[in-house]
């Protein structure tokens, strides 16, 4: 495993002109380990993106770079398999038209999900109690702002999309959630490059691993 200062070193030698050329930063796979990477799972992901980014319905396709999300597809599809998500009444939140959607339940050819299109801050999920045997939620919690918006952000609408995750689950169902780490290398990076400190500058708000382990506490 590399050291800190090796990977700070490695980082901004992919920096040019003030951006980080993220097309390189994808391949740098000192910057990004699991247990979950299975190198013939990501490359059946690159095989199905040729194939469904250029779908015309197709949602989510990056403009300049496709294979942007190729490992976090590939590392989701092996954690479904390892917790066995994939069986039974299975939500995911979102829509089928997102590419990473449709590559990784792809992989998973016997199951049809159930998808979601209300407002997750204060809208029900149109499932009944209990119904769901799995929940899967792929960079979705990041996106909720507060509903209402006041002077203080007090994450209502993340609470209320909690709770409705907690009251559509099974008993013994389990919820696979990710979302971007905001103490991650690669935010404390950007934030040396004079870069917004954020994967994405339009989320709402981003959470380190203590807030999450804060919420899952709340939550449960």
């Amino acid at each position: 495993m590399p050291s800190l200062k090796n990977l700070f070193r490695r980082f901004l030698s992919l920096e040019r002109g003030g951006k980080v050329d993220m097309s390189r930063i994808t391949n740098e796979t000192s910057l990004f380990s699991s247990p979950f990477f299975n190198t013939r799972t990501y490359e059946y992901v690159l095989s199905m993106i040729d194939v469904l980014a250029s779908k015309p319905d197709t949602l989510g396709v990056p403009r300049f770079n496709p294979y942007w999300d190729a490992r976090r597809a590939a590392i989701t599809i092996e954690y479904i398999k390892e917790f066995n998500l994939a069986k039974g009444l299975v939500l995911e939140i979102g829509s089928p038209q997102y590419l990473v959607s449709q590559i990784i339940w792809s992989a998973f050819p016997g199951v049809t999900p159930l998808f979601t299109s209300n407002d997750l801050r204060y809208e029900r999920i149109a499932v009944g109690d209990s119904e769901v045997d799995a929940v899967i939620c792929l960079e979705v919690i990041e996106h909720l702002f507060d509903w209402p918006y006041r002077e203080a952000t007090t994450l209502n609408g993340l609470f209320f999309f909690l709770e409705e995750i907690y009251r559509v689950l099974k008993v013994g169902g389990r919820a696979l959630f990710t979302t971007p780490n905001a103490c991650s290398l690669w935010i404390i990076m950007r934030a040396l490059l004079g870069q917004p400190p954020m994967l994405y500058e339009w989320h709402f708000r981003e959470y380190t691993p203590e807030e999450i382990r804060q919420i899952r506490i709340y939550w449960i």
